[in-house]
C-alpha cells in the first residue's frame, strides 16, 4: 500500500471541510505531520507547514501494462481481491468458492452472516478511502461491503490452511479438526494447481483489500489474543510464505 502525500494550506483545509459537509467520503481523522516549508535550515523565513498523508491501494500505471511481460507481475490469474479485478470471467473458479469460504468462516462463531456483513458495512467509509477514487465508487456501499466480506473470508481460510497443525502423538487417534475441514474444502474446490497460484495473486499490488477488514473479522471470530496469534503464526510458520 502506497502513501499519498499532499501539502495542506488554509485553502486546502477549507476544501477538505467542505467535502466532509457534502458527504464525500474522506478520512475522518487525517494524519497531519508538521514540516518546514524551506529546505534551508538557516532560512529565518521558514515556517512549519502541514502535510496530509493517506495510505492508498494504488493501481499500476497504464504505461507499465503496455509491456506484455509486465502483466505477469501485476495481473491475477487465480483469484481477485478487492475491486480492481473483481468480476473477471477468468477468475470465476475462486470467485465461486468465496461464499463457501464465508460459510466456513462463520461456522462455530456464534453469529450469522448478517452480523459479519453489518460489521464490515460499519467501516465502509474507511474502506473506500483506501482505494484510488473513483474506483471505490463504482460499487454501492452494500456491494462493496459484500465484496470485502467475501474476499476477507477467502484470505482467512487460506491463512488457516497455510499454518500447520500440531503433530499428534504416535498411534493417537485424532478426529478431523474444523480447520482441516476448511482446508480440505478449499483444496477440493480449487484444486492443487489453482491453490498454488493463489498466494502469488494475494501479493499483487492491485489485488488487495484493507488490512482493517481482515483484522476486524479475525478479532471477532477468534478474539484479540488468538487473532494476533494467528497472524503471527502466518508470518513465522506458514507453509507458503
Amino acid at each position: 500500500m502506497a502513501t499519498e502525500v499532499v501539502q495542506v494550506d488554509e485553502a486546502t483545509e477549507a476544501e477538505y471541510e467542505n467535502l466532509q459537509r457534502s458527504g464525500f467520503q474522506v478520512p475522518p481523522e487525517p494524519e497531519i505531520v508538521e514540516v518546514e516549508t524551506s529546505n534551508d535550515r538557516n532560512d529565518e523565513t521558514s515556517r512549519p507547514g502541514r502535510v496530509y498523508c493517506r495510505r492508498l491501494i494504488q493501481k499500476v500505471p497504464p504505461l507499465l501494462l503496455k509491456e506484455k511481460n509486465n502483466t505477469e507481475d501485476y495481473i491475477p490469474v487465480a483469484v481477485s481481491v478487492g475491486p480492481y479485478h473483481h468480476g473477471k470471467p477468468e477468475l470465476r473458479l475462486a470467485e465461486g468458492f468465496k461464499p463457501k469460504a464465508l460459510d466456513l468462516f462463520v461456522m462455530g462463531g456464534g453469529q450469522n452472516l448478517e452480523f459479519c456483513y453489518d460489521r464490515v458495512l460499519e467501516v465502509i467509509g474507511e474502506i473506500k478511502n483506501c482505494y484510488e477514487h473513483p474506483t471505490g465508487f463504482y460499487y454501492s456501499d452494500h456491494e462493496l461491503a459484500r465484496m470485502m466480506l467475501l474476499d476477507a473470508c477467502f484470505i482467512i481460510i487460506h491463512m488457516e490452511l497455510s499454518i500447520p497443525e500440531p503433530v499428534p502423538e504416535p498411534d493417537m487417534y485424532r478426529p478431523q479438526t474444523l480447520k482441516e475441514h476448511k482446508g480440505l474444502a478449499m483444496v477440493q474446490q480449487l484444486g492443487a494447481l489453482t491453490l498454488a497460484t493463489v498466494l502469488r495473486d494475494l501479493f499483487l499490488l492491485e489485488n488487495q483489500i484493507p488490512f482493517l477488514v481482515v483484522k476486524l473479522l479475525i478479532n471477532w471470530r477468534y478474539g484479540n489474543n488468538e487473532g494476533e496469534l494467528l497472524l503471527n503464526r502466518l508470518v513465522f510458520e506458514s507453509y507458503f510464505i
